[in-house]
């Protein structure tokens, strides 16, 4: 299967590298094949993350430790949010329902994307890049919202754990801060 693939994607880099010099007769044909490949490539991708799931539906439920009173994942991480692909301008930047990005940038180039985990030690379905180029604010951040139940109950002697993945371009400072403000009703 390898040595196909292979092949196979050598020969469109090939066409690819060759198309300026094609007639307009073969260009169109070329046209019309790669898109027939791409629905074929579409329909495999959608059968594979179809299988993946499948096989990871037990991994990737959430497992409530026995010490813990409460578990939740922010849903960008839980769900697909359709297309969800942004360059980031304002200072506050939402993301789904329960996560903002937050920066002091005044020309920010910054994107925000969702992205399906496909490591066979991925825990959650999703992950979310914010990619920086040329960053030049003094903070970004991201801010989680947590729903009405993770305060139910909560006293001075309550743990919050934060399980996560971080991968870096280069090596660099990251802190994380919780900061909870209490609503009296």
């Amino acid at each position: 299967m390898e040595f196909a693939l292979a092949r196979g994607a050598a020969v469109w880099r090939g066409l690819e590298r060759g198309i300026d010099t094609f007639s307009l007769e073969n260009v169109i044909s070329l046209r019309s094949r790669a898109a027939d490949l791409r629905r074929s490539l579409d329909t495999v991708i959608m059968h594979a993350d179809r299988r993946t799931d499948q096989l990871r539906q037990g991994k990737t439920q959430m497992k409530m430790p026995d010490d813990a009173d409460w578990v939740w994942r922010p849903d960008v991480f839980a769900t697909r949010l359709g297309q969800m692909s942004s360059v980031v301008k304002s200072a506050r930047h939402g993301v789904g329902t329960s996560i903002a990005v937050h920066h002091n940038d005044n020309d920010p180039e910054l994107i925000v994307r969702q992205f399906k985990n496909m490591g066979v030690d991925d825990l959650a379905p999703f992950g979310l890049f914010v990619e920086t180029y040329e960053f030049k604010g003094s903070f970004l951040s991201l801010a989680i919202d947590l729903p009405s139940e993770a305060a139910t109950g909560l006293t001075k002697n309550h743990i919050f754990e934060v399980e996560g993945k971080l991968p870096l371009d280069h090596p660099m400072p990251v802190f994380m801060r919780l900061n909870i403000n209490m609503v009296q009703m």
